[in-house]
C-alpha cells in the first residue's frame, strides 16, 4: 500500500518521471517511486502556503524525516517513510545530498530572485541534479560516472525550470536571471553540451533513472531555436509525440 501510495503521488504530479518508471523494470519501481514521491514532497512543502514560516517548517519536518532514517530512529506515521527508508538504507544514498535537496528549496519558499549564475546553477544541481544521482546509484550506477548522470539531470532541471518559468512568474518568483532570448538559448546549450560531453561514456546501471530526462533533450533544442518560447510559455508537445519520444528512447537507449 505505501509503494502504491508512493506511485500514484508520482503519477499525479510529476507525469515525465512516473512514465519513466513504468517503463522500467518491475523490481526496480520499488526503489523509484518512493525517492521520486519523497521529492514531490518536497516540491509541494514550499508550496504549501503563503506563509513562509509553514513552508519552512514543512521543509524541516521533511529534513528531520531523513535525519531519522539515516539514525535508525522510530519513523514518523507517513506512508512514504518506510518505503523511502527502505531504498535510502540499502541504495546508499547519501545524506548530504538529500539534505541538499529539501534546502535548496528554500529558494521557492522566498520566492525572490538568484543571487547570480552561480546559486541558480547550484539550485537545479541540488535538486534535479542530486535526485538523479541518487536515483541512478540506488539502480546500479557507479559513483566513477557521478559527473555524467549529473549532467543529465541539470540538463533536466533546466528544462522543467524553463517550461516553469511563466507560472513561477505568476506566482511573485523572479525565476531567470537574465530573460533577453540570446542569455537563454546560450543557458540551454550549454546543458546541451553538457548532456553530449556526458553521453560519450558508457554509463553501466542507472539508465531507469536517467531515462527520466527523456524529454530534456527535446525542450533544450527547442529553447535554442526559439527562446522566446519560455516567456511566452510554449515550450510543451502534444502528449502523444512526447510518450513517443519515450518509447524510443525505451527501445533504443
Amino acid at each position: 500500500m505505501s509503494l502504491a501510495y508512493c506511485a500514484q503521488m508520482v503519477k499525479d504530479a510529476d507525469e515525465d518521471r512516473f512514465l519513466s518508471v513504468m517503463a522500467a523494470k518491475p523490481e526496480l519501481r520499488a526503489v523509484l517511486f518512493p525517492l521520486y514521491a519523497f521529492n514531490v514532497e518536497v516540491s509541494k512543502a514550499a508550496w504549501a502556503s503563503n506563509e513562509p514560516l509553514l513552508c519552512q517548517m514543512r521543509l524541516q519536518y521533511l529534513r528531520d524525516l531523513v535525519a531519522s532514517i539515516f539514525a535508525g530512529d522510530a519513523l514518523p506515521d507517513m506512508p512514504l517513510a518506510k518505503p523511502l527508508a527502505d531504498v535510502v538504507r540499502h541504495g546508499g544514498a547519501p545524506q548530504q545530498q538529500l539534505f541538499e535537496l529539501i534546502d535548496a528549496r528554500h529558494w521557492d519558499v522566498e520566492r525572490s530572485g538568484f543571487e547570480n549564475a552561480a546559486h541558480f546553477s547550484r539550485y537545479l544541481d541540488h535538486t534535479a541534479g542530486n535526485l538523479m544521482v541518487i536515483a541512478a546509484r540506488s539502480t546500479g550506477a557507479s559513483d566513477d560516472f557521478e559527473g555524467a548522470v549529473r549532467a543529465h539531470g541539470f540538463g533536466m532541471g533546466l528544462a522543467k525550470f524553463l517550461i516553469a518559468a511563466p507560472d513561477l512568474k505568476a506566482h511573485g518568483c523572479v525565476p531567470l536571471l537574465d530573460e533577453t532570448p540570446d542569455v537563454l538559448a546560450k543557458l540551454a546549450g550549454h546543458a546541451l553540451q553538457r548532456i553530449k560531453d556526458a553521453d560519450r561514456q558508457n554509463i553501466p546501471g542507472g539508465q531507469a533513472a536517467m531515462r527520466a530526462g527523456w524529454d530534456s533533450q527535446r525542450v533544450l533544442k527547442l529553447v535554442c531555436r526559439h527562446p522566446e518560447r519560455v516567456l511566452e510559455g510554449r515550450l510543451q508537445t502534444s502528449p502523444f509525440s512526447r510518450k513517443s519520444s519515450l518509447l524510443w528512447m525505451s527501445l533504443f537507449g
